[in-house]
């Protein structure tokens, strides 16, 4: 919208609730739909509106090639560097979180399997988006039958 010139309205009267999913597996449901539908944004907007949209595409794909790294050439290098790096940050982050926010209720033993819940669900949404939308690349109609208000 910003790109564009256009304004959000915000107005004090207008509320919203926020309901945090009750399991892991409805966690990794809306995220892999994020995922999976914001290829089909990149395409009507003719791009990403910012690079971290890319980076649990980029973390999946690396792990696709670190796997296959292991299992096909025994080479355990990546795997390794993406274990250890992606352990330690989540840990950082987890321990940040949950001291900046004490008082929520965050838990550090759930941020880390949360945190890589919500990556490697985008992260496979946003794969099997780009299989599923790569004829819709030149469509830049923003009616179409992914996004109407009856899936809404």
């Amino acid at each position: 919208m910003l790109q564009k010139d256009l304004k959000i309205w915000l107005h004090p009267s207008i509320k919203s609730y926020y309901y945090p999913k009750s399991s892991i597996q409805k966690l990794f449901k809306q995220y892999f739909q994020y995922g999976f539908f914001k290829i089909r944004v990149f395409q009507k907007r003719s791009g990403a509106a910012s690079l971290r949209h890319f980076v649990p595409l980029t973390f999946i794909l690396y792990l696709f090639y670190a796997i296959y790294s292991y299992l096909i050439n025994d080479f355990d290098v990546p795997i390794l560097f993406l274990g250890i790096s992606y352990t330690s940050f989540s840990i950082i982050f987890s321990i940040r979180e949950t001291f900046k926010n004490f008082d929520t209720g965050f838990s550090l033993i759930f941020l880390p399997m949360c945190f890589l819940t919500l990556h490697v669900a985008y992260g496979l949404g946003s794969f099997f988006g780009l299989f599923y939308f790569i004829n819709k690349w030149n469509d830049k109609d923003l009616k179409d039958k992914y996004f109407n208000k009856e899936n809404f």
